[in-house]
């Protein structure tokens, strides 16, 4: 199971080829998205006026397809666990990429996105970029 982190659907809805090739590669049952993802979605969208009106049908109907994951008490364990280790080390990270990684690892997801730099320190996240490299 993938789970997509906000950057793959930014990709997607810009016709990225290789994350748009890759997603349509997979039965949507295997593409997972966070509750945290979703609501980084809905905040872009309503910064967003001019495309919301095209982009929005299009995502929500795609949205609808694939598993949503909420943010529950599981998660929030192993966010408290993944935030309390890089702070100790000094690489923190954003809270909501926290909050992914938590979702991901309870989940047992592999998370995809194109920010791999920082999420390589999160011991035991296994990642994939499928953004075409220049």
């Amino acid at each position: 199971m993938f789970l997509i982190d906000t950057c793959v659907v930014s990709d997607f809805v810009q016709g990225e080829p290789g994350t748009t090739q890759t997603l349509r590669s997979f039965p949507p049952h295997q593409i997972g998205i966070s509750s945290i993802t979703v609501m980084e979605i809905q905040f872009g969208i309503l910064n967003n006026h001019i495309q919301t009106a095209t982009i929005t049908p299009f995502l929500f109907d795609f949205l609808s397809v694939i598993t949503l994951f909420s943010f529950g008490e599981t998660e929030s364990k192993w966010t408290a666990k993944i935030h309390h280790q890089l702070k100790k080390q000094g690489q923190s990270i954003g809270f909501y990429d926290l909050l992914i990684a938590g979702t991901a690892l309870q989940q047992n997801c592999i998370l995809v996105t194109s920010n791999t730099r920082k999420f390589e320190r999160i011991e035991g996240l296994i990642l994939q970029n499928w953004r075409v490299r220049p």
